[in-house]
């Protein structure tokens, strides 16, 4: 039976990965990172925006954008850091 995980500890794992025993990296599978950001806050999910690195790609941006948790502001929060306006503002020089 596994222990339950604080919020902390969830952060933590989603944002700086998870090590076993041999000091060895655990890789996530999308699903697996999904059900973690569900047991966090809105508080937590803002938290790992902010700590997170961008350059590690999109799956956990996109587990929050679809976590049971991102209201409003996470969401707002998530379109910032995603310079989701730049994109926007470009989009016609894109096209």
């Amino acid at each position: 039976m596994q222990k339950k995980l604080s919020e902390d500890e969830i952060v933590d794992i989603i944002v700086n990965g998870e090590w076993d025993e041999d000091d060895n990296l655990v890789e996530k599978t999308d699903d697996e990172i999904l059900s973690l950001a569900d047991q966090l806050s809105k508080e937590g999910l803002l938290e790992v925006l902010h700590l997170y690195n961008w350059d590690e790609g999109y799956v956990v941006p996109n587990a929050i954008s679809k976590s049971k948790n991102c209201d409003l502001e996470v969401a707002l929060y998530l379109f910032d850091l995603a310079k989701g306006m730049y994109c926007l503002e470009n989009l016609d020089a894109r096209r």
